[in-house]
């Protein structure tokens, strides 16, 4: 039983900071200004790229 809590609660953890890392890029990409495009869509690359890993986890 110490495997299943063990697995459960690494992907609690996965999914949390999963989540944060995803709310930090859409703050990045809010906080670019239109002068700086390429930070943006940087930004967006990496909101997605969370988004998966999410739906992964």
């Amino acid at each position: 039983m110490y495997t299943d809590n063990y697995i459960a609660k690494s992907l609690e953890l996965h999914l949390f900071f999963g989540r944060i890392m995803k709310e930090h890029a859409l703050f990045l990409r809010a906080g670019f200004t239109p002068a700086d495009p390429s930070f943006s869509s940087k930004a967006e690359y990496y909101k997605k790229e969370f988004e998966n890993l999410l739906c992964s986890a």
